[in-house]
């Protein structure tokens, strides 16, 4: 599912903790405070930890609108 840009929910993927639980479990949050489908996430999730830490980045920056 692709969220148009304007829509997307803001995500910091920079700063002091920047492992991949963290990214993802901010980006969980930052999905269910923008009220977007559960089923979506999930999607989005399993491309999230389908690669390596570039592969989740990059998922990242393609779903949220990043800082």
């Amino acid at each position: 599912m692709q969220i148009p840009e304007e829509n997307r929910p803001r995500l910091q993927i920079g700063g002091e903790d920047g492992n991949a639980y963290m990214i993802i479990g901010r980006a969980s949050k930052a999905w269910r405070r923008a009220g977007l489908p559960a089923e979506a996430w999930k999607e989005i999730e399993r491309e999230m930890v389908s690669g390596d830490y570039d592969h989740l980045i990059n998922t990242v920056m393609k779903h949220f609108d990043t800082e």
